[in-house]
């Protein structure tokens, strides 16, 4: 990425001008607590913000369609994410071994929440909508401290077997 392991900036915001943040556009930012991510913004792309190790906070737009693989993992100080409706897709390890994370209250019209989207993270508690559709195996693998998990009300057309993982 083209600040790849740049340690001078601690918070980040993604201007209007902008559609889509790459694969490793921000990975390793050591000193990064805070990311403002502007409207305009519709993909996330794998391993954007990867091991932002003092990331606490997050808010993705409603503009955001896809968070790719690895986006956020290994961000091991994210206390809180803020997903709102627009979102339609998590990809694998999107958010895994966020140590930090103790709540996802993903938004209405998701639709698909893939492979170990929140593995090793510690969840207490979980929400997913009855617009998920598909949702595949070990979404909360390892996730030992989950308390409360609300799942749709509606059959879900692909509901991998074991989705939950291993708690």
């Amino acid at each position: 990425g083209a600040f790849l392991f740049c340690n001078s900036l601690t918070s980040i915001e993604i201007p209007d001008t902008v559609t889509s943040i790459n694969t490793h556009q921000f990975i390793g930012f050591d000193y990064v607590t805070s990311i403002v991510i502007s409207n305009s913004v519709e993909y996330i792309g794998n391993s954007a913000f990867e091991d932002n190790i003092n990331l606490e906070y997050i808010e993705i737009p409603g503009s955001v369609k896809e968070i790719d693989f690895d986006a956020f993992r290994d961000c091991i100080n994210i206390k809180n994410i803020k997903f709102n409706e627009g979102l339609k897709i998590i990809r694998q390890y999107a958010f895994s071994n966020s140590e930090s994370l103790e709540e996802a209250i993903l938004p209405e019209g998701i639709e698909t929440i893939e492979y170990g989207a929140f593995e090793a993270s510690s969840i207490k508690k979980i929400y997913i909508p009855n617009s998920v559709v598909s949702v595949e195996f070990g979404l909360l693998h390892w996730c030992d401290k989950l308390e409360s998990i609300t799942l749709p009300d509606l059959p879900v057309k692909n509901y991998t077997e074991k989705c939950l993982g291993y708690l």
